[in-house]
């Protein structure tokens, strides 16, 4: 045993060292290991620096100590075992994130806890190798080697690990009560030398205590502060000026009730009650006002003092800011409320799966009460296939610090639930574990589904559309030529030939042929330029409209028509629908003019997101009823004598627009001219589809 060199061996400071032969201990405990195959560590205290290690098991030299992350567990479960030790004879078991139990004492001399104990690093019951496995697939361990190295772990039962450790204990304090009586002799020697002190020199050490105290004071984030017997501050550290903006001198003379409680009444009573009472008081929080005008929220303390005749002299205490503290706590509490209230369900685990939090979208969602979902596994609510990806989809998280994945809930009524899973690795007190945030993806994955089924039907449907288109460009085309060509020969060989009544029926004949081409000419226009436009570009209206009143120069000069025209803003669209759109309007505005010439405006106008364009008529106008027939295909209002044409102008335009993300509509009345009206995007989806996939080209 050391001599001690002085130390006070009373007021906690001794060592172990200092009172038993740690070598004589060294040979009691190898024969302890040998005997019960435990491991034991024997460590100072508070510094838990080993003083004795006997004992070796593979499993952990080998494997859980070689690897970082697994160490590191293995370390945070040591010191959370040993920092709950503190009452003599205590005996505290941790079962570690590895499953290997350990058993801990304090030895506690003369009421000072000193050194402490442990013994195990068993199993308390049989190994689930299904567990061991996922440890070996997690820290990346060869699977063989470890299992081998978990059969030599001996299974204990709990109480007898308790009464070896408890025994054990009690005999290593023993020994160090002895080594504590050798040095007591030496200790009560030192008090009498101490207590022969004059009293100048007793006076000398007072003042240096008080300067040290006003030394300490004065360098201390928090306000110390003292009163007098009277009740008002006697002394207040240069602190105040921080924290509550004020002078010391402004704070002298001042009572800690009017003061640091100013203004909250609870904390006020409480404090007033102790001070009246000359008792102690702990950690009383007050809202406060800043001398700017501002609210802190301050925790003040305090103990009566009382000289060496038991007369009070007043008190001393602390106050310090816990504004931001109790900021942070707001927060936290506002989050873990904000958890509970969102819709997607929120669940923490440990790395092997325990369940240690889940919110009510969780219980929701599963279907589970919060009892049978504490303490439960996770792997124990996927479906086998994501249970065997547990493992990889955990690691992801913890190397990539969030892991976003795709699998399948089992519910409590045994129907699979597809879910969307943010998997975060996130540490609390030292030990890492799994948030996982889950979202409900039934509904997307049904859509999916649709979706795929619809672009089937689609691609079904686009593929009769060009049979179709073929038909008409084809099939139908070829006999109608030939009727016309051979209805045109027989009109020139029996020209003055045919009777009146056979010439009339071969005039009908060319001309319902004629009416059939133009018919199906117009079909083959409306299909082709009435498709989604391909390339979208920055397109000039006004450019577009110089175009078309150039196309229809004849027909405007011929009817007299006159043409009012506003500013047209640029546009993102295809400029050759633009164009066919705009002359099919004006085309229209001309030909279905009354008794004036005809007067047609072009004007263009901002509504939020988009351009509306707008084409009025002083013309013939449409009745109600009939305006949203007329963009049907082949719908006409008037006979071709009337007015010629087939029916597939406004029904193209309406394609046009609608292909451009916007659409037509008409306001008219007979006899009242007609205003048609189509919109265009500012931003048509399209437009940003394309200049992405240029930028991507670049």
């Amino acid at each position: 045993m050391g001599n001690g060199d002085g130390i006070d061996h009373t007021d906690g400071k001794s060592s172990i060292r200092d009172l038993v032969d740690l070598e004589k201990m060294r040979v009691i405990f190898e024969k302890f290991s040998q005997s019960t195959g435990y491991i034991i560590n024997f460590l100072d205290h508070p510094g838990m620096q080993p003083l004795l290690v006997t004992g070796k098991r593979s499993l952990c030299s080998e494997f859980y100590k070689a690897c970082p992350a697994s160490a590191d567990l293995c370390l945070k479960s040591n010191r959370r075992l040993l920092g709950c030790l503190g009452a003599p004879g205590q005996l505290a078991v941790e079962v570690c994130s590895h499953g290997l139990a350990y058993c801990a004492t304090p030895i506690i001399i003369n009421g000072n806890h000193i050194a402490s104990l442990t013994a195990g690093q068993v199993l308390l019951e049989k190994p689930d190798p299904e567990r061991f496995r996922n440890h070996a697939a997690l820290y990346g361990f060869e699977e063989g080697k470890y299992l081998e190295a978990l059969k030599e772990v001996p299974v204990e039962q709990a109480e007898r690990l308790g009464g070896l450790t408890a025994f054990l204990g009690e005999l290593v304090s023993v020994m160090a009560e002895q080594g504590f009586a050798e040095t007591e002799l030496k200790e009560k020697s030192d008090k009498l030398e101490k207590l022969v002190l004059s009293n100048a020199a007793a006076e000398a050490a007072l003042k240096e205590s008080e300067e040290k105290f006003r030394d300490l004071a004065e360098t201390l984030p928090d306000l110390i502060w003292e009163t007098d017997e009277s009740g008002v501050y006697s002394y207040v550290s240069p602190r105040i000026k921080d924290i509550l903006g004020y002078e010391v001198s402004e704070a002298l003379e001042k009572n800690p009730v009017n003061f640091i409680c100013d203004g909250d009444e609870e904390s006020g009573s409480e404090l007033k009650t102790s001070l009246l009472e000359k008792k102690p008081f702990r950690n009383i929080e007050s809202d406060v006002p800043h001398k700017d005008g501002r609210m802190l929220v301050l925790e003040s303390s305090g103990n009566p003092a009382f000289d060496g005749n038991g007369r009070y002299r007043g008190y001393r205490g602390v106050t310090r800011d816990i504004s931001e503290r109790k900021r942070l706590e707001d927060e936290n509490e506002m989050k873990a409320i904000l958890l509970d209230s969102v819709n997607d369900a929120v669940f923490m685990h440990d790395l092997d799966g325990r369940i240690v939090y889940a919110n009510e979208a969780g219980y929701a969602q599963l279907g589970y009460t919060e009892e049978e979902m504490r303490n439960a596994m996770f792997q124990q609510l996927l479906t086998p296939e994501a249970a065997r990806e547990f493992a990889a989809n955990t690691k992801s998280a913890l190397e990539q610090g969030k892991a976003i994945f795709e699998s399948e809930h089992r519910l409590s009524n045994g129907s699979i639930m597809p879910v969307e899973t943010h998997a975060h690795a996130i540490e609390l007190d030292g030990e890492k574990f799994i948030l996982r945030v889950v979202m409900d993806i039934t509904e997307r994955k049904a859509i999916e589904r649709a979706q795929r089924q619809l672009m089937k039907e689609l691609e079904s449907t686009n593929s009769e559309i060009s049979q179709f288109n073929s038909l008409i460009a084809h099939d139908l085309q070829v006999p109608l030529r030939m009727v016309r060509s051979y209805s045109q020969l027989l009109e020139k060989r029996l020209a003055g030939k045919l009777e009146p009544g056979a010439a009339e029926f071969l005039d009908y004949v060319m001309k319902g042929g004629g009416l059939m081409q133009k018919m199906l000419d117009d079909l083959m226009h409306y299909l082709r330029e009435g498709a989604n436009p391909e390339i979208l570009q920055e397109v000039g209206m006004d450019k577009v409209l110089e175009q078309v009143l150039c196309l229809l120069k004849g027909p405007i000069e011929d009817s007299g028509a006159e043409i009012a025209r506003g500013p047209l803003p640029v546009v993102k669209a295809d400029s050759a629908q633009m164009t066919h759109l705009l002359q099919n309007l004006i085309g229209n505005a001309i030909k279905f003019r009354g008794a004036y010439a005809p007067r047609i405006s072009v004007s263009c106008a901002e509504a939020g997101e988009e351009y509306v364009f707008t084409v009025g008529d002083n013309g013939i106008g449409i009745a109600p009823q009939f305006l949203e027939r007329v963009f049907k295909i082949f719908q006409r209002l008037h006979t071709r004598e009337e007015y010629p044409g087939t029916g597939v102008g406004l029904a193209l335009c309406k394609k046009i627009a609608e292909n451009h993300g916007g659409r037509i509509w008409a306001e008219s009345g007979p006899g009242k001219g007609t205003a048609f009206h189509f919109s265009i995007p500012k931003n048509p989806p399209g437009f940003a589809a394309q200049e992405k996939k240029g930028d991507a080209a670049e």
